[in-house]
């Protein structure tokens, strides 16, 4: 038996807020949010959301989604800044996370984003195969998704991994193929 819940309003629109520097609890906001006070603001979402979730299996409502996504979004993007400061092994974990979130939700575009994340992290540890093989996991989630520019940028990384590999050919070859796109 699940029990009403309340969620704050904020909440309801919690991905858009936090793209845009939102969801400033404790943080004061200004025109330069600190990369500290980004995670802070960010921990603070995913911790309520979680709580929000851990009572349900599944959303109960579209506001629920919402939060859910949100929650997604936060991990993903935590894993973005984790890679982006050097901190792979945190970046893989969030990844991880969000990957199992948006799959309970069946977000595609989600799914394909976080694997083309984990490959970039393989990428960035010289683990050619694994990127490459990810980088098709993503571009066949993107081409399901129907997103262009996913495919794109997955063909693009294709390419980053045949030139890493020194297979400059095959490189030129799948730039040419992503410019097309």
């Amino acid at each position: 038996r699940h029990r009403q819940l309340r969620i704050p309003q904020f909440l309801g629109s919690l991905a858009g807020a936090l793209q845009n520097d939102g969801l400033q609890h404790g943080v004061e906001l200004t025109d330069h949010l600190t990369v500290e006070d980004l995670l802070a603001s960010w921990l603070v979402a995913i911790v309520v959301i979680a709580e929000i979730a851990a009572r349900n299996s599944q959303p109960q409502s579209k506001l629920e989604r919402r939060a859910w996504k949100g929650l997604a979004d936060c991990l993903h993007d935590l894993g973005d800044l984790s890679r982006e400061l050097g901190d792979a092994p945190e970046a893989f974990e969030k990844y991880g996370e969000a990957l199992a979130w948006f799959g309970a939700l069946q977000d595609g575009l989600g799914q394909a984003n976080c694997t083309k994340g984990i490959g970039d992290l393989m990428l960035d540890r010289s683990a050619y195969h694994p990127a490459r093989l990810l980088y098709r996991e993503a571009l066949a989630l993107y081409h399901f998704a129907v997103n262009a520019l996913g495919k794109a940028d997955s063909i693009k990384s294709l390419g980053d991994v045949a030139c890493a590999s020194r297979h400059f050919p095959l490189a030129q070859r799948r730039y040419d193929t992503a410019l097309r796109f």
